[in-house]
């Protein structure tokens, strides 16, 4: 694996910023829509008061190819909180899920403090129209420091896995000084703590669940988690504890790790590895990542120099080979039975919009594609991950009608749909087809695009289903 950049996307130094904010668009989080992706960020004010800045939450909508910029919030999503409450004098950052008909956030607020500098807790708001603003659940915090956690407990990522809501977040293990003469700086780890509702937490209490690479005083941040080959992945930044802010070799870079059963880490900081380029945006410093899909491609959002003075950009994961679990990805025609096409389908139901249950009985259906259908498979350690099945029988017209294109959760991005849909394409020419034919529904945007890489063609719209054809005779694909 390896992580091409894109480049940098946002720089909020060429916008109007809300809320009197200047400069900084830290910790970029996506929110994805049908027709855009939004990025939640965190931005300052500056406190007239004190001299100091002071982090609200703003956000960016961008066309789905993440380069065209939409629109800028006019208004931060959420207040400030109460005199004396957790996030009274910043939220930074802000972790977006949803959730039902609503949008949850998890915010990590900052309260100032007489010996240190400052100390975090993590809040949830939650939002009912499509994260434009988002309510306190309460004034206090839903996670924070504990017995075994004495301070700084912020950056929560969460994910709903399995009917469960899993948070990873930082906790502090302390403050030190670097020399008798220098403030007190924070080092803090990475823990796992699950909920049944995403308001009550139980923590794995002190467990640091990924090792450090620079020592026991490494700091690490901002954790995000995505699955991907059917092996979970964790990004996020780590840096030295003390002389970190200007000290290019002490400062943030991406780290990785990878786990198959949630709870034991691997580190893996090289695959893949952000490389850096000398004299950019993010030359001497890499941080705050987050990770998601869109259209069937594994994106990195991250900030570069100065904390995300400068904005943030982008970069996409691309494959030298196929990674799984130590296994590679096979590709045939028509060796799945029946019920191995039914099992697959049902892992990939609601992948279908709407989702293939509400529509037909799977296993009949799986039971049709496997008598009548020419299917075109990929595999991998036995278990069917990608499928194209297409009517290929109608000899007197000679247009073939493709029934189904699916791939599992964790197999997208790598490129097999595309083969499938290739070899699928390949077999009609062979066969003396003039025509394939397909449907689906006109706001699936990903499969449309799909669709037209390979010269398919609009046709009518019936509905909410839009038709497509490829005329084999002039396809060169």
């Amino acid at each position: 694996m390896r992580w091409r950049k894109l480049g940098r996307i946002f720089d909020p130094t060429q916008h109007a910023l809300p809320n009197r904010c200047v400069q900084f668009a830290q910790s970029p989080q996506v929110l994805s829509f049908g027709d855009k992706i939004r990025v939640y960020f965190s931005t300052r004010a500056l406190d007239e008061r004190n001299g100091k800045f002071i982090s609200h939450i703003a956000f960016a909508d961008f066309e789905r190819n993440l380069r065209d910029l939409i629109r800028v919030s006019e208004k931060t999503v959420i207040s400030l909180g109460k005199l004396g409450c957790f996030d009274e004098h910043g939220i930074f950052p802000m972790n977006v899920l949803r959730h039902g008909d609503a949008v949850y956030g998890y915010t990590c607020g900052w309260s100032r403090r007489v010996s240190v500098s400052v100390e975090t807790s993590i809040g949830l708001a939650i939002s009912r129209d499509q994260g434009e603003t988002f309510e306190r659940v309460g004034d206090g915090p839903v996670l924070s420091a504990s017995l075994r956690e004495p301070c700084l407990v912020g950056d929560g990522f969460v994910k709903v896995i399995g009917g469960l809501f899993h948070m990873w977040y930082i906790f502090g293990t302390g403050w030190t000084k670097a020399s008798s003469d220098s403030p007190p700086d924070r080092t803090y780890k990475i823990g796992h703590a699950i909920s049944k509702d995403g308001i009550a937490w139980d923590k794995e209490e002190a467990r640091q669940i990924i090792a450090d690479r620079l020592g026991t005083t490494e700091s690490q941040a901002l954790p995000t988690v995505i699955e991907l080959w059917g092996r979970h992945h964790m990004f996020f930044c780590y840096r030295e504890s003390f002389d970190f802010r200007t000290n290019r070799n002490r400062g943030y870079r991406i780290g990785h790790a990878f786990s198959d059963d949630l709870r034991n880490w691997t580190r893996d900081d090289d695959n893949p590895r952000l490389e850096v380029t000398p004299g950019e945006w993010d030359s001497d410093m890499q941080c705050y990542p987050h990770v998601f899909q869109c259209d069937g491609e594994i994106y990195l959002l991250y900030n570069g120099n100065e904390f995300g003075r400068y904005g943030f950009g982008v970069a996409i994961l691309e494959m030298e080979q196929e990674p799984t679990r130590g296994a590679t990805v096979v590709y045939g025609i028509n060796a799945a039975a029946a019920g191995q096409i039914a099992a697959h389908l049902q892992s990939c139901d609601t992948r279908f919009v709407p989702a293939l249950s509400t529509r037909v009985d799977i296993g009949a259906y799986a039971q049709k594609i496997g008598a009548l259908a020419v299917r075109f498979e990929a595999w991998s350690d036995g278990v069917l991950v990608g499928l194209v099945a297409v009517y290929a029988n109608d000899p007197a017209s000679r247009i073939a009608f493709i029934t189904s294109v699916s791939v599992q959760d964790g197999w997208t991005g790598l490129g097999i749909a595309t083969r499938l849909m290739r070899d699928c394409v390949g077999h009609a020419k062979r066969q003396g087809f003039r025509k394939i034919s397909l449907e689906v529904a006109v706001d699936e945007r990903r499969a449309i695009r799909l669709y037209e890489r390979h010269g398919f063609s609009r046709g009518e719209i019936n509905g909410a289903v839009l038709n497509m054809h490829l005329d084999l005779q002039e396809a060169t694909h």
